[in-house]
């Protein structure tokens, strides 16, 4: 009964390790995408600076200070976005290294279970030969 608990116990455990690096590897995923568009808008901003810096009327100025003003704003925003998915992510990949330890741990218990349950089915099947070959000695005893 408890060889079958345990294997319950450790099914339910693997299903909870792969859910939590389901989780994991979908959190690494937002992070890069967060990743990649804040590069994007770096990058956008450092074109349009440029471009604008070269070719800028003096009654374009205003206009184009004010869209670098808002696209910093943004860029600003999409950083405090990614700091966030951060530490979810790394509060992802936590819960799936514990979701691992306990699995593992539960596999150690299976196995020493299960070297415990074969000694003693060793050891009652030595006293039961023992018994045998005493009694083959002394047929009538």
């Amino acid at each position: 009964m408890a060889k079958e608990g345990l294997h319950s116990v450790l099914k339910l455990a693997e299903v909870k390790e792969k859910d939590a690096a389901f989780l994991y590897v979908d959190a690494q995923k937002v992070l890069d995408s967060n990743q990649s568009k804040l590069e994007e808008l770096c990058e956008f901003r450092s074109d349009y600076h440029q471009k604008a810096e070269a070719r800028i009327s003096p009654s374009q100025f205003q206009s184009t200070r004010q869209f670098l003003f808002q696209l910093s704003e943004v860029i600003d925003i999409q950083e405090q976005q990614l700091e966030i998915t951060r530490i979810s992510m790394l509060r992802e990949k936590e819960n799936w290294l514990d979701r691992r330890v306990e699995r593992k741990s539960i596999e150690k218990l299976k196995e020493k279970w299960a070297k415990k349950l074969e000694k003693v089915r060793q050891s009652r099947e030595q006293g039961e030969l023992d018994e045998f070959a005493s009694q083959a000695k002394n047929p009538f005893s």
